[in-house]
């Protein structure tokens, strides 16, 4: 319920407070769930670049361009 009020605050001051960032940022430590974003997004890639894999043998060309966009993308 804190974090919505401070959420709350944020919107209806336009902007945030250091104190309110540094709460936030606790928060979200506290509750892990910048580890489980970052283990989605982990599977996600996995999951593209297996489809990619799927594309290049389909077309019997290697995508080069991509594989570095998804390279620079990744977590």
């Amino acid at each position: 319920m804190q974090l919505r009020g401070t959420l709350i605050q944020r919107r209806v001051a336009g902007h945030s407070n250091t104190v309110h960032k540094h709460f936030i940022l606790q928060h979200l430590a506290n509750s892990k769930s910048l580890e489980f974003s970052a283990l989605v997004m982990k599977s996600l890639h996995s999951e593209v670049i297996s489809r990619i894999e799927r594309l290049e043998k389909t077309f019997e060309a290697e995508n080069f361009p991509l594989r570095l966009i998804l390279d620079l993308l990744s977590v």
